[in-house]
């Protein structure tokens, strides 16, 4: 699924599909965000490191019969410009 199939059937922007898993009747979308769209959350500064991530799980809206998962690696960045780590 290419990031504009993302937009148009989750409303996820600047996300890129890792791949597809089917487990107990559950859909799960796995996405991380696109290299170039990494900022800090505090001053949009695309000045940053990352400092590892964190998994988390949101309920979408079911394929069919389907219920469905989109699993995101949010990423942890440190800011150069504000010195924010989150």
């Amino acid at each position: 699924m290419s990031t504009t199939l993302l937009h148009q059937s989750f409303g996820i922007r600047d996300y890129r599909q890792t791949r597809i898993e089917f487990t107990g009747g559950v859909t799960r979308f796995h996405v991380e965000p696109s290299e170039k769209k990494v900022c800090c959350p505090m001053c949009g500064s695309r000045n940053v490191i990352r400092r590892g991530f964190k998994r988390r799980e949101f309920q979408a809206s079911p394929i069919g019969l389907r219920q469905t998962v989109v699993a995101a690696a949010l990423p942890r960045v440190q800011c150069h410009d504000c010195g924010t780590t989150r």
